[in-house]
């Protein structure tokens, strides 16, 4: 066959963290794009180029776009400083921020920014 190379597998849909693992585990150097336009969760990623079922050799660069959740169809609310719901939403970031880091020094790949 005319193929040379590992084949770029599909990450569309995946985490960043994920992606990143996945594609990093296949031996290719990863780089993060900021898509501000898709309407997809944060940290979501939208595509990837070179396309999944490609082939590269190892080491190729493998570029990822990734939700930066400021598109079109995300939203927000702003809660009242000093409300019950502010201290919710507060103690549950604390709560998945604190989650994350733990996964991340114990597997690696924790991406919050």
């Amino acid at each position: 066959m005319g193929t040379s190379g590992i084949e770029i597998p599909d990450v569309s849909g995946t985490s960043f963290a994920e992606a990143k693992s996945i594609l990093q585990g296949k031996g290719f150097t990863v780089v993060k794009e900021d898509d501000t336009e898709s309407g997809k969760s944060r940290n979501t990623v939208t595509g990837q180029e070179p396309a999944a079922g490609t082939f590269a050799p190892s080491g190729s660069e493998v570029k990822i776009r990734v939700a930066t959740g400021n598109g079109a169809g995300s939203s927000s609310a702003t809660v009242p400083s000093g409300s019950s719901a502010s201290a919710s939403a507060s103690a549950s970031v604390q709560k998945v921020s604190t989650e994350c880091r733990q996964y991340a020094g114990r597997y690696g790949g924790c991406d919050l920014d």
